[in-house]
């Protein structure tokens, strides 16, 4: 099915498990100086089943869409207030260094690890436990990100609920209050730039109607937002964690005891199904990249700001800032490294070691026979061919 036809066919929500579900749609316009104004829509409900689709291998005319992506964001914790550990101010010094790379482009996107919230307890962890970490933050870090860059954050993660209903909500209010779009397990995220239709889905491994571990329900979701709009990002929240885990073992696994997830197997589906770009986080680590039928798959980006609560030894404490550009049929046209790494307690700053650029070269030859990037962390489409 060509994009003309696929963007021409309205969206439909309805059946989910044979039962009638009620969509609860919600608007809100985001608009900045330096980008072109979105229109965002959540949406509480699971797409139906829809047929598949031939996804184009060859850039189409028109105008590029720019995206700058990002790892994991974790903020800080307010709870329990007895041992609150918070950035100064509204934590505009967590991102001070690299503002500047993530301004530039049309969407600027990270996985949000922190509920926002101004009160709250924790329905994960108990008061006082030494074990168990509840991020939550004030809701005025909202506009700390806005400002930052980011017009665009995953919800959909371990940490997502660690306040249970109120927290989803209260992040969800502060983000869309800052002019920020969301995708978690709230919905998806839709919007227009450049005259192109965009959607984003979030996935992760608990509980909520986008599980990565459930791929039938994902394709299905997928090939339904790819059916409303030109292009179709995907997040995903998966794969085993730590120092141990940065290549893709091409099957499902497990961290902690739980089902992490197969996301080679995930990913690849998705991009069949009309997925045009898969960012992937929760590993901790960076993991490598492929291109898989004209479409970039990042398969973690690692953390990528935090105010202490994460381990930063070794390559948990090494990041990138990734920026992709697409056409407007989702063919990644270019791509680059922007090399990170966290300095305590967690602060993103360039690296003058460059030391992102080969882990990711590495590990995507190792995993996928190709190293993607040249040695400046740099991917142009025409100079391959």
């Amino acid at each position: 099915m060509s994009r003309e036809a696929k963007s021409s066919t309205p969206m439909t929500f309805g059946l989910l498990l044979g039962l009638c579900v009620c969509c609860n749609l919600q608007v809100a316009r985001a608009t900045a100086a330096h980008r072109t104004p979105f229109h965002a829509v959540t949406v509480l409900a699971l797409p139906l089943q829809g047929s598949g689709l031939a996804v184009e291998q060859e850039p189409t005319p028109g105008p590029r869409i720019t995206i700058a992506a990002v790892g994991d964001i974790q903020l800080g914790s307010g709870w329990p207030e007895e041992r609150a550990v918070l950035p100064p101010g509204q934590a505009e010094s967590m991102f001070r260094h690299v503002t500047e790379r993530l301004r530039t482009a049309d969407v600027t996107f990270g996985n949000l690890e922190t509920v926002l919230a101004d009160s709250g307890e924790s329905t994960k962890c108990r008061r006082g436990s030494g074990n168990c970490y509840a991020f939550r933050a004030p809701t005025s870090y909202a506009a700390t990100l806005r400002a930052t860059g980011f017009n665009l954050l995953s919800v959909n993660n371990n940490h997502a609920a660690d306040f249970g209903t109120f927290g989803l909500q209260a992040t969800a209010v502060a983000l869309d209050e800052a002019g920020i779009l969301h995708s978690g397990p709230l919905g998806l995220a839709s919007w227009e730039t450049q005259s192109v239709t965009m959607a984003m889905l979030a996935f992760s491994t608990g509980d909520g109607p986008y599980r990565v571990q459930d791929i039938e329900a994902a394709q299905a979701a997928v090939r339904e937002a790819s059916r409303a709009h030109d292009l179709v990002l995907v997040s995903f929240h998966g794969g085993a964690e730590g120092p141990g885990a940065t290549h893709v073992p091409k099957a499902p696994e497990t961290a902690f005891g739980e089902n992490r997830g197969d996301v080679y197997a995930f990913a690849h589906s998705l991009v069949d199904a009309g997925a045009d770009l898969v960012l992937g986080h929760g590993p901790h680590v960076l993991r490598g990249m492929e291109i898989y039928r004209g479409r970039l798959i990042a398969y973690s980006l690692g953390n990528f700001a935090a105010w202490h609560g994460f381990n930063l030894r070794g390559p948990l404490g090494l990041s990138a800032i990734l920026n992709v550009t697409l056409a407007p049929n989702g063919v990644v046209t270019a791509a680059e490294i922007h090399p990170v790494y966290l300095e305590a307690p967690g602060v993103p700053k360039p690296d003058p070691e460059r030391r992102a650029v080969a882990i990711i070269r590495t590990l995507s030859r190792e995993d996928f026979g190709d190293a993607v990037f040249d040695e400046d962390g740099k991917f142009d489409r025409s100079r391959r061919r």
